[in-house]
């Protein structure tokens, strides 16, 4: 059994496992986000049996995993002190969780962070139907490379960075709207902002000119 580019939220278990349970057998959840269930996030009763990478288990309520699952470069609120590696407990910052939008904003730390080995081969875009493997610059790698395409992202959908071609206000227009943005940015902006197309903690000229020679739609 194997799940890829999933989305499991809202979901209700009496007792556990309302996102996954998994009682005999083996399974592979890759690229998965399990998030929103109430009766745990994902419960494995065979030790061993479940591997669990590049995936997000974040704001289930009781316990995000039950059971002894091997865990690899995932997202886990809590934490994971069971076997496997590289895992991050640190706000996966969705979109707009309340509403269903599991998206990953700028700055999240589940950008460039998952496991290339790990993806199927047929896998080549995400929940969403965008590329599955996309680089975010400004963006340190933190994942697991396969030494051909740019590291994944954890969870089911890859953040798709418009602002590498200047579309600031992600509208398919590179125009004023995104030069406006820019401007408001003018200076020093102290990390990953808006406007930094060139990832050097200043927007300035050559972020400008970068905007000017994209202006099209």
């Amino acid at each position: 059994m194997g799940l890829a580019n999933c989305l499991v939220a809202g979901n209700w278990a009496s007792e556990m496992g309302g996102g996954f349970y998994n009682l005999d057998g083996s399974a592979k959840l890759v690229n998965c986000t399990l998030s929103g269930n109430r009766g745990g996030g994902l419960v494995v009763r065979m030790p061993g049996a479940v591997t669990v990478t590049s995936c997000t288990v974040w704001g289930n309520d009781q316990r995000q995993i039950g059971g002894i699952p091997i865990v690899k470069y995932s997202c886990i609120e809590g934490g994971w002190d069971g076997p496997g590696s590289n895992i991050i407990d640190a706000d996966p910052l969705f979109v707009d969780p309340a509403n269903g939008d599991f998206r990953l904003k700028p700055g999240s730390p589940c950008i460039d962070a998952g496991d290339n080995t790990a993806v199927p081969v047929e896998i080549a875009i995400d929940l969403d139907g965008n590329p599955r493997f996309v680089d975010e610059p400004c963006v340190n790698d933190t994942g697991n490379s396969d030494g051909i395409n740019p590291i994944v992202d954890i969870g089911a959908y890859e953040f798709q960075d418009a602002s590498a071609i200047a579309d600031l206000n992600l509208d398919g227009v590179v125009g004023m709207a995104d030069l406006r943005i820019l401007l408001a940015f003018w200076g020093p902006c102290g990390g990953i902002c808006l406007g930094d197309l060139d990832c050097d903690g200043i927007v300035a000229v050559p972020d400008l000119l970068t905007l000017l020679a994209n202006w099209a739609p």
